[in-house]
């Protein structure tokens, strides 16, 4: 996961700077991300990296680092 990423995550999830993003890190139990918090946080990372994720992605993303795999598979194609 790279810094951008990272930082994303902390500014929606209105973590503070000092946090450590992990790919581990589950987005709702970690992260505090409920599910309207994760929308702001999709169309964030869709417009930060300029993707647009399917919407059966969503079923898949759990983690920080799942969500981080999804953009770089659509990045990728």
């Amino acid at each position: 996961m790279d810094a951008r990423f990272s930082d994303l995550i902390k500014s929606v999830a209105e973590l503070p700077d000092s946090f450590t993003v992990l790919p581990e890190h589950d987005l709702k139990a970690d992260l505090d991300i409920d599910s309207l918090r994760l929308i702001d946080v999709l169309l964030a990372v869709e417009d930060e990296f300029g993707v647009e994720l399917e919407e059966d992605a969503l079923a898949r993303i759990e983690t920080a680092g799942d969500l981080y795999v999804e953009i770089e598979k659509v990045a990728a194609a």
